[in-house]
């Protein structure tokens, strides 16, 4: 990050992040066990903003933040036993950011059209990190998630395929207008593009 502006957007997006991961009921909205996360929206504006480099910061904050936030005060004995596996909370978050970024790069450079780049990169971006998030879950937890909920299985892949539809509708409200008021303010550099 050479510009004064990328560091300060960069160090603005982490503070957002930092506040929701632990102010209740704006990172992590939880309702019963429906468990939504809007935190995927200031990672998705800021990849898109700040590019590859930009996307692997916000998307590690993320991820650290999570864990920290699951190792402190989770509640759930299951959730902390897996959210507080790094290579569950942080590592999908990181790789999230990344693909964002390039993700964004790659179709506005088809496209050439920001409001169309934006949405699909909001609605692709959620997708993203819900399939890696849910892979990593599976892959490194998955015995602790069959042993704690075995015949609910199948209502948990309804649940979380409710998150996934309820995140990524809201990524695809909030995004793109954000993503254009950066533009028109000049907060979009021509490497992200």
């Amino acid at each position: 990050m050479k510009n004064k502006k990328e560091v300060i957007l960069t160090g603005l997006f982490v503070a957002i992040i930092s506040v929701m991961s632990f102010v209740p009921y704006t990172g992590f909205l939880n309702f019963g066990v429906i468990s939504i996360t809007t935190l995927h929206i200031p990672l998705i504006i800021g990849s898109i903003a700040l590019g590859i480099k930009g996307g692997l910061i916000l998307g590690t904050t993320f991820g650290v933040l999570s864990f920290l936030k699951m190792l402190l005060m989770g509640t759930n004995p299951i959730e902390v036993a897996i959210f507080t596996n790094p290579m569950v909370a942080i590592v999908p978050r990181a790789i999230t950011g990344l693909i964002i970024a390039l993700m964004f790069k790659f179709i506005y450079k088809v496209s050439g059209k920001l409001l169309v780049s934006a949405t699909i990169t909001a609605v692709f971006g959620t997708i993203t990190h819900t399939i890696l998030v849910i892979t990593a879950m599976n892959v490194f937890e998955g015995a602790n998630i069959i042993s704690a909920y075995g015949g609910l299985i199948p209502v948990l892949g309804v649940l979380v395929g409710i998150n996934g539809l309820l995140e990524t509708g809201l990524a695809f409200l909030v995004v793109p207008p954000i993503v254009i008021a950066l533009s028109k303010a000049g907060y979009l550099t021509k490497k992200t593009k």
